[in-house]
């Protein structure tokens, strides 16, 4: 068997011999560093005399006084700020409401949820006229809230209550409910409607409303508002617990 052959001792001796050299260049490049940074010091240490502390005192003391000065010039402003934009605020509110009821009054357009924010969309820089001519041509992919949707149809049948003749409110009521198409859309969009679903299912808190309304004499709320006020108000939230019992029994299921 063939033995290790042992290291040459000439050759270890080199390997640490080049290892030190290396450590006492890096030791002496540090004691010249810091030889560096000890002469700065020395230089550093010369200026700090009685003379230069009264001028470094003062000088801080100056810096500090300005400070200040800019933080109150600072509070001034922004508080000077604030006042201007509740100003600002308040002036648009002002704005908003006087061209809200400008475009009101008007009644060149209809005035219903999409129509108002076309009016207010423009202002303050422009009229609310303007603002609605310009996005006339807009349409918009958000649905109508039910509870819009529930007031529309609730105003256009009260408008029409005369075409029901000797048949009573109530009953002309039910049978514009009941005519209500049930689906709305084709094909793939083909989809229950909401509006129908919602009033067949709560026909007795809209027929509650109704007599309700026929029994005011005198009220500064139009009958179409306290209409869907009332449905809208008892069918989410009823007044008496057994009223939900009662609408379960009185719901439109044609």
């Amino acid at each position: 068997m063939l033995k290790n052959k042992s290291p040459n001792p000439k050759e270890i001796c080199r390997d640490w011999t080049s290892y030190l050299e290396g450590k006492l260049r890096r030791i002496e490049k540090d004691i010249a560093t810091d030889e560096t940074a000890r002469e700065e010091s020395r230089k550093r240490l010369k200026w700090i005399t009685v003379d230069n502390r009264k001028i470094a005192a003062e000088e801080l003391d100056d810096r500090k006084k300005a400070l200040a000065r800019a933080e109150t010039a600072l509070n001034e402003a922004s508080k000077m700020c604030d006042e201007l934009q509740a100003k600002l605020l308040d002036q648009e509110a002002f704005i908003y409401r006087k061209e809200l009821c400008d475009f009101i009054k008007s009644r060149k357009y209809a005035i219903e949820p999409r129509q108002i924010a076309k009016a207010l969309a423009g202002l303050p820089y422009m009229k609310s006229r303007r603002s609605a001519e310009r996005c006339l041509s807009l349409s918009c992919s958000i649905p109508v809230m039910s509870n819009y949707r529930v007031f529309s149809f609730v105003c256009s049948r009260w408008k029409r209550r005369m075409e029901r003749g000797d048949r009573p409110l109530v009953n002309w009521f039910k049978q514009e409910v009941i005519s209500l198409p049930k689906w709305l859309g084709k094909g793939d969009d083909r989809q229950e409607n909401q509006l129908r679903a919602c009033l067949t299912q709560n026909w007795y808190f809209l027929k509650r409303a109704i007599e309700q309304v026929q029994a005011l004499k005198h009220s500064q709320t139009p009958q179409p508002y306290f209409i869907a006020q009332q449905f809208l108000q008892n069918s989410l939230n009823p007044p008496v617990g057994t009223d939900r019992i009662l609408a379960d029994k009185e719901r439109i299921s044609e």
